[in-house]
């Protein structure tokens, strides 16, 4: 079986006016997978990767897989709940948190050994599986996608042929590394196909001037990122002559607005275009590529390593702009949920697997999303579910019962708000809550504004 490592072929990657060669790239890949073959005490195959946008990510998430071990890719803001769940499910190894200041390594601090007493009580078979990442939480649970070595090696070689991402690309991912859509294109795709990439630090993720910056300074071939920031992007571009090497705009994680693809049509002379992915494959599904006509509101046609269909009742195909739910099948699809059979057999049926999303294919093949049958909040392209949140919620004692649902947003497609009853409501109690919610549960998940209640009898 080939590893995903076995795969490398980096360029050039450029982080914070440093620039690294390929063979310092591997040379820290090697370094990271020999420390910690020397050092792990745990027969437990996972390690915890707090994912920040940094090049030492890059050399901690090939090193783990190097060192044939599991990554399990976390948010770095991930409450303190939800991460005692997810190690409860999958007992790390190790865990890595990166200084994010300093460029060098502190193995010593910077990895933490752990001495966790492994006992495989599953039937599952990992033996494949290089990466999990945690979502589906629909029933009130996150469960962790098991991806293959496979998997992300052929969704990324679909990515860069459908895309012509090779040797002379220069990709940037404006995304955070912690969600599989950034560390995809951000990463792993570039990484592969010997191409250069500009990693965007976790500052520059909130300061659009830098980005625009970055793409004006480098000769940027590919550009990847959600509607928000080509929003805020768009109005600095205004201030600066056109991008002109870029040959492909990527956006994806919620539905890119009319107003937003006009602006930089018009403006520019730049197309976005869109895609269409979910974690459980890898996670791109379909674009509409940059040789393609542009299709207004269109996620585009399945890239090379997956078939796209919408079903009906769960068998049989839709007739041509018919909206059902689409389902998927090919070498990107996950292998499953983690000790999850009842949710993963819910889902991979006969060979697809039922994304819960709704939409429909036109004559020519394109593919468009409607909605979802799934209770999600989509904020800005991170996926929160309202039945985790609200389980969550109840482990306060002050906590009788918790709302979370989505309002519409115009930037961010969606937000989250809530109605919290309480048993005793004051501004101090409210004030706990709401302390206490931020020590717990990852901020994205909490809404600026809450509806407080108190129960009455």
């Amino acid at each position: 079986m080939k590893l995903l490592t076995d795969y490398l072929q980096p360029g050039t990657v450029y982080f914070r006016n440093r620039t690294f060669e390929p063979t310092e790239i591997m040379a820290g890949i090697d370094a990271v997978a020999r420390y910690l073959s020397d050092n792990l005490t745990s027969q437990s195959p996972f390690i915890y990767l707090f994912a920040s946008n940094h090049v030492k990510t890059v050399l901690a998430f090939f090193g783990i897989i190097k060192a044939r071990r599991i990554c399990v890719v976390v948010d770095p803001g991930i409450g303190r709940l939800e991460l005692q769940e997810m190690m409860q499910d999958t007992p790390p190894a190790a865990c890595i948190r990166i200084d994010d200041a300093a460029i060098s390594w502190d193995f010593s601090r910077e990895i933490e050994i752990r001495s966790t007493v492994w006992a495989d009580d599953s039937s599952e078979d990992l033996s494949d599986v290089c990466m999990m990442m945690y979502t589906a939480a629909d029933d009130g649970y996150a469960k962790a996608a098991m991806l293959t070595h496979e998997n992300l090696a052929s969704n990324a070689v679909s990515i860069a042929a459908g895309n012509q991402v090779n040797a002379d690309s220069l990709s940037m991912a404006a995304l955070p590394f912690s969600h599989a859509f950034g560390l995809q294109t951000g990463v792993i795709t570039p990484l592969l196909s010997g191409g250069d990439s500009i990693l965007v630090d976790n500052k520059d993720l909130v300061k659009a001037r830098n980005i625009v910056e970055m793409l004006m300074s480098f000769a940027v071939t590919h550009f990847y990122s959600i509607p928000a920031i080509f929003y805020i992007i768009g109005k600095i571009l205004s201030q600066h002559k056109t991008i002109r090497t870029v040959q492909s705009f990527i956006s994806g994680g919620y539905a890119l607005p009319d107003t937003i693809r006009d602006r930089f049509l018009d403006s520019y002379g730049i197309c976005i275009r869109q895609g269409y992915g979910l974690t459980e494959a890898s996670p791109v599904c379909s674009w509409v590529f940059y040789d393609a006509p542009a299709r207004t509101k269109s996620i585009g046609k399945p890239i090379s390593c997956c078939e796209m269909r919408v079903i009906q009742n769960n068998k049989s195909d839709c007739a041509k702009s018919e909206t059902e739910e689409i389902a998927l099948r090919g070498t990107n699809v996950m292998k499953g949920y983690y000790r999850k059979r009842e949710a993963t057999e819910r889902v991979l049926r006969d060979g697809w697997l039922f994304t819960g999303d709704l939409g429909y294919m036109d004559n020519e093949g394109y593919f468009y999303l409607t909605g979802t049958n799934k209770r999600m909040i989509n904020y800005g392209g991170v996926k929160i579910y309202p039945a985790e949140v609200e389980r969550l919620m109840k482990m306060n004692e002050n906590v009788i019962s918790a709302a979370f649902y989505a309002e519409k947003d115009p930037l961010m497609y969606e937000r989250v708000s809530s109605n919290i009853i309480l048993k005793r409501n004051s501004l101090a109690a409210e004030s706990n809550i709401r302390e206490w919610m931020s020590s717990n549960l990852s901020g994205c998940k909490i809404s600026k504004q809450i509806q407080f209640n108190i129960f009455k009898k």
